[in-house]
């Protein structure tokens, strides 16, 4: 998408033109939502730049699972071998109370 960094012949301008806002004489509006107002300010002697260009991505699709349950998810790392809980730590004899 690309984007607009439009200057007002006024540097004072606050306010909206062609539905674009100004802040200080300047608006940055992209492309799409900017319609015609572009031909307008080109019309009227506005500086009109280009500030960006960015390519449309599509979003990232999740990996699927593979339908048979081979090698996906967290079935483990694929070696064949099992992975066991990790055991809790020894509790040292000195922090462990005995009934009296």
């Amino acid at each position: 998408m690309r984007y607009y960094k439009i200057t007002a012949p006024s540097q004072d301008y606050h306010g909206s033109v062609g539905g674009v806002g100004f802040h200080k004489g300047v608006a940055r509006v992209a492309e799409d939502e900017a319609g015609t107002a572009l031909d307008y300010f080109r019309r009227k002697g506005y500086d009109i730049e280009v500030i960006e260009e960015t390519a449309v991505e599509e979003p990232e699709k999740p990996a699927e699972k593979p339908a048979d349950g081979d090698g996906g998810g967290d079935e483990g790392d694929g070696g064949g071998e099992e992975t066991k809980p990790a055991q809790p730590a020894a509790t040292p004899a000195s922090t462990s109370r005995k009934a009296r």
